[in-house]
């Protein structure tokens, strides 16, 4: 179980570089906003990936016994 939220936290860590990266906007001056605004991102997109991960783990379980 650890070892798939280290994956699960990786792949947000991924996909939230690259859509960091990759956002147009202007960059605050100040790096707490950067950093909380990087961290904030990070949460909902590791959010995100966990809920969908472990509802599809749930719904294919339950299909396998029925």
């Amino acid at each position: 179980m650890k070892n798939t939220f280290l994956k699960l936290f990786c792949a947000a860590f991924l996909f939230t570089t690259i859509a960091y990266l990759m956002d147009g906007d202007a960059k605050e001056q100040d790096m707490g906003v950067r950093f909380a605004e990087f961290a904030g991102m990070l949460a909902i997109i590791y959010l995100m990936i966990s809920v969908i991960w472990f509802s599809a783990g749930f719904l294919l379980r339950k299909l396998r016994r029925a």
